[in-house]
């Protein structure tokens, strides 16, 4: 019965078992598709380190529009080696300038990214911190001479 195994979860979880609540928040994403239970439950779970809830905490932030919110969640997974919300992460500062500004670690992001892709793709995140108007988080990662020319090189060849 579903209703008792929720029961006995909630239980676990109350307990301060993360992946309990994880699986609570996926129970009322999937399955109930309840926001607002899901993202509770998430975010307890993400509060308390469980990576996979830090993402999901971050993609339902997302989905309502809270992209600030998002970029932390997705952050601190990222900051545990998900790639998935590393992306996500990046996208969200490519459409949101002004939110990639306020993230002092943003060009770090930006480069692990580049770094995990191949190519074009690749360099166009790369440049995409100088076109957000990032060059002082540049310095000390890579030159800057170097950058410039990844960005000419993208200008040029579309």
């Amino acid at each position: 019965n579903i209703e008792r195994d929720i029961i006995e979860l909630q239980k676990v979880a109350e307990r301060g078992h993360c992946k309990a609540r994880f699986l609570l928040g996926s129970y009322y994403d999937n399955a109930v598709r309840d926001n607002t239970k899901a993202l509770l439950h998430y975010k307890i779970a993400a509060d308390l380190g469980y990576l996979e809830a830090q993402y999901e905490t971050g993609r339902i932030y997302e989905k309502n529009h809270q992209k600030e919110q998002a970029a932390s969640y997705y952050a601190r997974a990222a900051d545990q080696g998900d790639k998935a919300a590393l992306h996500k992460l990046v996208a969200l500062y490519e459409n949101n300038p002004d939110l990639a500004k306020e993230d002092k670690k943003v060009f770090e992001y930006y480069r692990e990214a580049a770094n995990d892709q191949e190519g074009t793709l690749a360099e166009r995140k790369l440049a995409a911190a100088l076109i957000c108007g990032l060059p002082d988080k540049v310095r000390g990662f890579t030159s800057e001479g170097v950058l410039l020319g990844v960005y000419l090189d993208i200008s040029e060849n579309g």
